[in-house]
This record gives structure tokens, C-alpha cells and sequence, in this order.
């Protein structure tokens, strides 16, 4: 498997993490939460990974702008930025974002997340159209079976890794 995910000529990674509404996520919160991604989704940014965990929001995005444009983006859509890094690994920095969950101690295994792109990966719930997870998935195979099942044993290979070096 190669770790270069497939991006758009001229398009960079963000790994954005925006402070969120507090838990508990009721669906009144989880339809505002969908009806913005797909406003950044509309605004040229493409979702390539998405959970929610601490009261903030974490997101992967491939855009074609640079890190002032896209905080005033999401500044716009009032998902307030708190810190936005370049992610030079789209794999990595999907399978960090899918883990962070697992990571506060809000589930044990991040399938269980409550809002994660995660479940989408894997075909276990039907992908939110704002939601772009191909870039990613690729790398792992042709088919789309191949790619979830080589993505989920990369995840939960990197979460037992994690738990065994605790």
C-alpha cells in the first residue's frame, strides 16, 4: 500500500480542528453540523474525513487555497479554527482523526463514534454526499471492498499499536 493519497492537481491538505457545539449530540445538532459541511463542501473545499470529539470538531480538507482563506472560511460558516496544519499524509491524517474518539475515552473502538466519517469508510452507513473519502480509500486497493477492509485493519492496527504502548 502507498501512504500518498490521490489529491487534485494544485489542491492542499488541511488538518482543521474548530471548536463545536458541546456534547451531547442531539439530531437537532448533527443536522446543523451536516447542513455547514456541506456549505464548505459548496465553498470549494473537499471533506475528505470528519469527527466530532471533546466539544470541537476535527476535519480533513483538501482545498485549493491557502491556510488564511480557508480560516476565513470556516470563520464564515462559524466553525471557529483553533489550530489548522498542513497534513502532508492524507491516510495518516484520516486514520488520526477517526481515532480521536477512541482517544478521550468516548468509545473503544471509533465505529462506535456517535459523528465520524469513519462508519462511512466502511460502507457501514450510507456517505453523507459532502463526504469525498475516495482520495483516501484508493491507496488501499481496486476494488471498494478491498479498500474498506484494508483501511479498517490500518485504523484498528494504529489503535492497538496506540493501546499497547500506553
Amino acid at each position: 500500500m502507498t501512504e500518498m493519497a490521490k489529491l487534485r492537481a494544485g489542491s492542499v491538505c488541511f488538518d482543521a480542528t474548530c471548536s463545536s457545539v458541546r456534547a451531547p449530540w442531539d439530531s437537532r445538532k448533527v443536522i446543523e453540523m451536516a447542513r455547514k459541511l456541506a456549505q464548505l463542501a459548496q465553498r470549494r473545499c473537499t471533506i475528505l474525513a470528519f469527527a466530532a470529539s471533546a466539544g470541537q470538531i476535527h476535519l480533513l480538507l483538501q482545498v485549493q487555497c491557502g491556510k488564511s482563506q480557508l480560516e476565513d472560511t470556516l470563520r464564515g460558516l462559524r466553525l471557529l479554527p483553533i489550530a489548522i496544519r498542513p497534513a502532508p499524509c492524507a491516510v495518516r491524517a484520516s486514520c488520526r482523526i477517526h481515532l480521536l474518539s477512541t482517544r478521550s475515552g468516548e468509545v473503544l473502538w471509533p465505529h462506535a463514534a456517535a459523528w465520524s466519517s469513519y462508519r462511512a469508510y466502511l460502507g457501514l452507513q450510507s456517505r453523507p454526499a459532502y463526504l469525498e473519502p475516495g482520495a483516501v480509500l484508493t491507496t488501499f486497493g481496486a476494488t471498494r471492498r478491498r479498500q474498506r477492509e484494508r483501511y479498517q485493519a490500518f485504523v484498528e492496527q494504529a489503535l492497538l499499536d496506540r493501546t499497547s504502548n500506553d
